[in-house]
């Protein structure tokens, strides 16, 4: 199977002539063992790590003060586009970019665990300063039996960052978490994210609960 798809990746690659180095990419968690073993010999090397981070309950939550001159208030349907455009300005310098094209965000919307309700964003006056997305997958929770909210996209735009606003945002998301019934929340992290997220999950009381290794073959090797 993984010979085939990147016969039809590079078949695919053909089409879309580009100057830049071309590479095959995949995934794989620590619990799946086999998995990194078949990449591994099949030519793919690390590049980066993930963590998924757990907060087991949602008791004794500490929510600090938000930072002097920002508010959290709802998001209002027109300005769903300007906090899609806030958080993609705010990952364009992480790993792996974040796709902002309207498709995307259309995508976005689409989502049917996408509930505006469970938006935490805040607002320095006009402007998006930082953000949380939160999901509850529902039928994800009803098949595994928890009640389990995920903390989907964690973000702060340069101007407002090393304020404290992040921790005061995933604080305030877990408390909105734990009162549309969920019990424990989870999230994503690059291992390397450059602004210190992981120290900001961790004081949130997240702890990793699951490694994964993202790899990268040149396309350009011999099949």
């Amino acid at each position: 199977i993984l010979a085939h798809n990147e016969a039809r990746i590079r078949h695919l690659a053909d089409g879309h002539p580009d100057d830049r180095p071309r590479v095959f990419g995949t995934w794989a968690s620590e619990r799946r063992p086999s998995s990194m073993a078949l990449v591994t010999r099949a030519g793919y090397r690390p590049v980066r790590y993930f963590f998924d981070m757990l907060r087991p309950t949602l008791d004794e939550i500490k929510v600090p003060p938000l930072p002097e001159g920002i508010e959290v208030r709802p998001v209002e349907e027109a300005r769903l586009h300007q906090l899609f455009d806030a958080d993609a300005e705010a990952f364009a310098d992480h790993w792996g970019g974040f796709d902002a094209s309207d498709a995307a965000f259309a995508q976005w919307l689409a989502d049917p665990d996408f509930d505006p309700s469970l938006l935490v964003v805040g607002w320095d006056g006009d402007q998006v300063a930082g953000g949380v997305t939160n999901l509850i997958k529902a039928r994800e929770n009803e098949e595994l039996g928890i009640n389990r909210g995920l903390l989907a996209s964690v973000f702060v735009r340069r101007p407002w960052r090393r304020r404290g606003l992040a921790a005061a945002l995933v604080a305030r998301s877990l408390v909105l978490l734990r009162e549309r019934g969920m019990t424990s929340a989870w999230l994503g992290v690059d291992a390397d994210n450059p602004n210190g997220a992981l120290g900001v999950y961790e004081r949130a009381g997240f702890a990793v609960d699951q490694r994964s290794t993202a790899y990268r073959k040149p396309m350009d090797a011999a099949p």
